[in-house]
């Protein structure tokens, strides 16, 4: 499916599912091949949660807190994310948060990087307040996707003018290929990498293919101030 053009990919889902009803992976998939914003996905979402849940079984409740340790409940966790995410698209902000605060809740260490998600929620939901909470629990998370996350904020809540240059500063310095590439259209970026080097084009690609990338390709009043805070020399 990975290599399948995305036009195909439900199709190669099904076929999984019908092959193998009882492999939780295909339903992930057929969900994750699906219009996020069509309440079809927000089905399909539901029904690999449950299924991944099905499979955990009681590794759930005996390991809460460290599930991410454990292999056979990361598909659960994961299916967990993409459901929130699919909800956040249909609009169900509150339902998207609390399923996000649960993955975190059950793994503190943050295995697949629910804390991203968590965060851009936060801002698309207009939950400024929220986010500074969360802000104080990252401050040694140098990575781009968290960076880049925080920069927005900054400048969506209006953050004190030297805030705001830190901040963007802060981001373009994790990743300076970003910002040309959230000016692209989603279409153009291709599919992301599985894997990166922090700092490359490859993680900028995958930033920009990310929620956090859609918002500020949303956002062009944010998108202007992170391309002119990207070019110092022109601001002479």
């Amino acid at each position: 499916m990975d290599l399948a053009p995305p036009r195909e990919r439900l199709a190669l889902a099904i076929q999984a599912i019908r092959a193998a009803p009882s492999l939780s992976d295909s339903y992930s998939a057929a969900a994750a091949a699906m219009r996020q914003s069509s309440p079809e996905a927000l089905a399909a979402w539901l029904a690999a949660r449950e299924i991944t849940r099905r499979d955990a079984g009681d590794r759930i409740e005996s390991d809460a807190g460290r599930l991410g340790d454990n292999l056979y409940a990361r598909p659960y966790l994961r299916a967990c994310v993409g459901y929130a995410l699919c909800a956040l698209e249909n609009g169900e902000h509150d339902e998207a948060l609390a399923q996000l605060r649960q993955v975190l809740a059950l793994d503190v260490d943050d295995r697949i990087g629910a804390r991203y998600a968590l965060a851009t929620a936060l801002l698309i939901a207009g939950r400024f307040e929220d986010f500074t909470a969360l802000r104080t629990t990252q401050t040694e998370d140098t990575t781009a996707f968290w960076l880049y996350a925080d920069a927005y904020h900054a400048l969506a809540a209006k953050a004190p003018i030297t805030d705001r240059k830190t901040r963007l500063a802060r981001a373009l310095a994790s990743n300076a290929h970003a910002p040309l590439l959230f000016a692209l259209d989603e279409q153009q970026l291709g599919e992301p990498a599985d894997s990166f080097a922090p700092g490359g084009f490859e993680e900028a690609r995958a930033l920009a293919c990310s929620l956090t990338g859609r918002l500020w390709r949303r956002d062009h009043v944010a998108l202007q101030a992170l391309l002119k805070a990207s070019r110092p020399s022109q601001q002479k």
